[in-house]
């Protein structure tokens, strides 16, 4: 093995110790749900996680799955989004949920 492939592995352990320990503790994150992920990843867009953390556990509260904020309205939505700005990413989760529960269904398993 060279040097160079040994250092990187001593890197990649020494980064994936770090964020074992380190990382944020995060509820999509210990769910692993796919859909608890998006709604994570739309609401971080441009957005400091202090901010993200309570809005996101009011959103999920909400609509706790893709089906229910696809079954919602637009202006349901964006009211539940209130405070996070940038209203336009509300608009496109929800027009996501829609397209995701229109292609694989409504019971399916979606990712």
């Amino acid at each position: 093995m060279s040097h160079a492939i040994r250092n990187l592995r001593a890197v990649q352990r020494a980064l994936l110790t770090w964020h074992e320990e380190h990382a944020l503790r995060a509820p999509w994150r210990m769910s692993g749900d796919p859909y608890e992920c998006l709604v994570a990843a739309v609401m971080a867009q441009q957005t400091q996680m202090s901010r993200v953390m309570p809005s996101y556990e009011r959103f999920v509260a909400a609509y706790p799955t893709l089906e229910s904020l696809a079954d919602s309205s637009l202006g349901d939505v964006i009211r539940v989004w209130a405070g996070m700005g940038y209203n336009q990413r509300a608009v496109r989760l929800h027009r996501a949920a829609r397209l995701i529960a229109a292609r694989w269904g409504r019971t399916a398993r979606w990712l």
